[in-house]
């Protein structure tokens, strides 16, 4: 009965720290509102039903290892893992195989409850909403 205990009790250990989230803040679900041209700084709006029927819907997950992760309502577009940018504050740069692309970043607000997502070559800037999502 004893061996029965230990090895449902190790089972249910096993399961539970497989289980267990790596976020150490909730995350942020938010819909693309908008894009602003960096060579004209002109915004052009998105309707958030449009966006979220194409697929604009982000998903931000805060880890304990400091890396933000990144993924889409499209479910086939996988998860993108996000840095902290060392010369920004709440700002994560992608992740690539080899290398950090500190040209692909998203920054956050101090409360950590919106973001843009900035292509820094270009200055262009995608505006997203974080509030009431769904």
């Amino acid at each position: 009965m004893k061996k029965i205990f230990a090895i449902g009790a190790t089972v249910l250990l096993m399961i539970s720290g497989c289980s267990q989230e790596s976020d150490i803040k909730p995350g942020l679900d938010c819909v693309l509102t908008g894009v602003v041209n960096g060579k004209t700084g002109k915004l052009v709006e998105i309707d958030k039903e449009d966006a979220r029927r194409s697929g604009f819907e982000y998903h931000f997950r805060f880890k304990s290892d400091n890396t933000v992760t990144v993924n889409s309502a499209d479910v086939d577009s996988g998860t993108d893992v996000y840095v902290p940018d060392a010369d920004n504050v709440r700002s994560y740069s992608l992740q690539r195989e080899t290398k950090v692309d500190k040209d692909m970043k998203f920054q956050f607000t101090e409360a950590f409850d919106d973001v843009e997502f900035l292509i820094a070559s270009e200055g262009t800037k995608y505006l997203y909403d974080c509030s009431q999502v769904k």
